[in-house]
């Protein structure tokens, strides 16, 4: 992620959760046999989960958007074809040039979610697939402070978050450029019914991580309860229409 806040006792448990939903995040795209010549990554930063990514589906372009110029040159070192823009002000890219886009804990950032998904779905090829994860606002963990009466964490009302025991920490990148906060906050029945309103297939979806538990546990309850879990995941597929 890059941000200050790493440098917080909190980042270091948070981590932990976001590797483990980038690890299931590829595996729903294996065991889906998502194969994708050309990529997208939304969100690309430096490129390091998008290099995985697309060794994962044997891309043979990969291409990556986002709005730190600087970021995208250290993606491009790592064989990611740089696109500066922002998915709120669309893709600049043709109709139907991409086999798989990808945006992981990118959506919660954007105000204009329908013009993120009508843009996902129009670069798309028909039959192409788009994979999506965001954080859950209905994970326990949120539940509960919403029952204690604080601020849910996947849901910002300020530039710094507030409301909670994460309280004062920063959403500045090392690059001192600011961050949009958690704008919007998704359950897992809402990102479903906002891709199907948007034409797309629901082909998988996921939950991955329950807060201050082992990794093998937090495996296995996801599974069990994916709606309650840190992080929601669904993999998408356009129409041949």
């Amino acid at each position: 992620m890059g941000m200050e806040w790493e440098k917080s006792k909190h980042f270091g448990e948070h981590r932990k959760y976001l590797l483990l939903n980038q690890e299931r995040f590829i595996e729903v795209l294996r065991r889906n046999g998502v194969k994708a010549k050309r990529m997208l990554d939304i969100g690309c930063y430096t490129g390091e989960f998008t290099v995985r990514v697309a060794n994962a589906v044997g891309a043979e372009e990969v291409y990556g958007l986002d709005m730190n110029e600087e970021a995208l040159r250290e993606a491009q070192k790592k064989g990611v074809i740089p696109i500066r823009g922002n998915i709120e002000r669309g893709i600049p890219i043709e109709d139907g040039f991409f086999d798989l886009v990808t945006a992981n804990q990118v959506l919660e950032h954007v105000d204009k979610t329908a013009l993120a998904f009508s843009e996902i779905r129009r670069v798309l090829k028909p039959g192409g697939y788009a994979m999506i994860s965001v954080p859950n606002l209905a994970s326990w963990h949120n539940v509960i402070l919403l029952l204690l009466g604080m601020q849910p964490s996947s849901y910002h009302v300020y530039d710094v978050q507030v409301g909670n025991p994460l309280h004062g920490i920063s959403l500045k990148n090392p690059y001192n450029e600011e961050i949009k906060p958690h704008v919007k906050a998704f359950t897992l029945p809402a990102l479903v019914d906002i891709a199907k309103l948007n034409g797309f297939e629901v082909v998988d979806a996921y939950g991955c991580g329950f807060y201050k538990l082992p990794a093998a546990v937090s495996r296995l309850l996801s599974k069990i309860d994916r709606r309650h879990a840190v992080y929601i995941g669904v993999l998408l597929r356009k129409g041949r229409d």
